[in-house]
């Protein structure tokens, strides 16, 4: 123990590793297309891989989800015109993956 003015510190100590190890999660690529951007009546999402697993959330301007939908395989109609006027947020969760698209409702 070393005494430096009232204060007192320990030796300092020496941390050797031997082993780092990195876990790597596999990459889930989702190729979706979102239309039409602005829309009064329904918007459609397209992809290329199986949407049976995949939930669709819709999110207000603040923060509130205003709409669930269940999916289809290669992809889904959300019906929009029972959403206030304004821009939300569609947020598709496939695996492990999370996509979030802007869409523009109007009235």
């Amino acid at each position: 123990m070393y005494s430096n003015g009232g204060s007192t510190t320990s030796a300092p100590s020496v941390v050797a590793s031997t082993a780092i190890s990195i876990g790597v999660q596999s990459l889930c690529i989702l190729n979706t297309v979102v239309y039409p951007i602005v829309s009064t009546v329904a918007v459609y999402i397209d992809t290329n891989v199986d949407l049976s697993d995949t939930s669709f959330t819709i999110v207000d301007k603040l923060g509130k989800e205003v709409h669930l939908s269940s999916t289809t395989p290669n992809g889904a109609l959300i019906y929009v015109s029972n959403l206030s006027a304004g821009t939300d947020i569609f947020v598709i969760n496939y695996g492990t993956s999370i996509l979030r698209k802007k869409v523009v409702v109007i009235k």
